[in-house]
């Protein structure tokens, strides 16, 4: 299984190819500007699943983008062949491969944050087992546990 991310110029193509075929999803962001960028993301990482070189990826939308990024993902998620799977508890859409839909539901069996959950996520999203943090949800950022401070979309 390969570790790799998209360039910035990619995830632009890509973009830019998805918002030929569907020109709504970036009209309808709440910033377009913002939401081009997001599509190739998102784009991009559906790519890496689709050609196995990870079993998912996941994106946590603020509030004010959870309908524009599950309407974006439900495009995206069907043109790779990926099933869109929600963890309503921590606002987390994911996009699955078919084959690693047990893997997924086991991983948000498991209760959040503990070095299990880490690991099952970390497995999912393609980074090699040597390189899986168990322990990030101890570590203290700002006067907040680590897992509160992961990047949300946007």
């Amino acid at each position: 299984m390969q570790h790799y991310s998209l360039g910035v110029h990619e995830q632009h193509l890509v973009a830019g190819l998805f918002a030929m075929e569907h020109p709504t999803l970036i009209a309808t962001a709440p910033d377009p500007l913002i939401g081009a960028y997001f599509l190739g993301r998102m784009s991009g990482q559906a790519e890496k699943v689709m050609l196995r070189a990870c079993r998912a990826f996941q994106i946590r939308p603020a509030p004010a983008w959870i309908e524009w990024a599950t309407q974006s993902m439900t495009h995206i998620c069907q043109h790779y062949g990926l099933l869109l799977c929600r963890h309503d508890p921590l606002g987390e859409l994911w996009g699955v491969h078919p084959d690693w839909v047990w893997l997924w539901c086991k991983a948000m069996d498991t209760p959040y944050p503990s070095p299990r959950a880490h690991r099952l996520r970390g497995r999912l999203c393609g980074i090699p087992a040597h390189e899986i943090d168990e322990q990030y949800h101890t570590r203290q950022g700002t006067g907040a546990h680590a897992e509160l401070l992961a990047p949300t979309f946007p």
